[in-house]
């Protein structure tokens, strides 16, 4: 075992290694930091964005139930409706125009863009707050509110496509957006 490991070792040249390492060192170090800073902030729109999209879904299952409940009735839709039938049915519901994507995508990309200046100056706000000493706390409301909204948003789908539990949930989440406002 210890002549394996002399030789790995040795294949590796770590004085190599090191000196590499040591070369144009600040600026990778700067890099390093823009990087994972930009690397914190993408995360945290890919998770808005991942929350949109099921918003957006959500709401299509919504469209399709109501565009069922519309073409053949409550009762046709009471007796075979369901989360998967919903979503089964997305595929007509488009073909009929009765789901329009070109909206869906403008609200989307609105959106989005209002979340990242949102989520920019909670970031802008919170570092100032650290430079003068303050514990920083703008960013937690902030985010919290828009992923509340957002799954606010979820719930109020689920709840008018008659997804059974979603009434329930939607009203824990509206008592817990309103303690937040007031």
């Amino acid at each position: 075992m210890k002549n394996i490991l002399t030789e790995v070792l040795s294949k590796l040249n770590i004085q190599k290694t090191i000196e590499g390492l040591a070369d144009h060192l600040p600026a990778k170090m700067v890099g390093s930091v823009v990087i994972s800073s930009l690397a914190d902030i993408g995360s945290l729109l890919g998770l808005f964005c991942g929350l949109e999209f099921l918003d957006l879904f959500t709401k299509w299952i919504s469209l399709s139930h109501d565009y069922w409940v519309r073409t053949y009735g409550k009762e046709f839709t009471d007796k075979h409706g369901c989360l998967w039938a919903y979503v089964k049915w997305l595929p007509e519901c488009r073909r009929f125009r009765y789901i329009n994507s070109s909206a869906m995508k403008n609200q989307f990309t609105s959106k989005m863009l209002t979340y990242a200046i949102l989520v920019f100056a909670c970031c802008l706000a919170d570092s100032s707050i650290k430079k003068v000493g303050g514990v920083p706390f703008i960013g937690v409301i902030g985010i919290s509110m828009i992923s509340l909204t957002e799954s606010l948003s979820i719930v109020e789908n689920l709840s008018s496509a008659n997804i059974g539990i979603a009434d329930s949930i939607k009203t824990l989440l509206q008592k817990k957006k309103d303690s937040m406002k007031g």
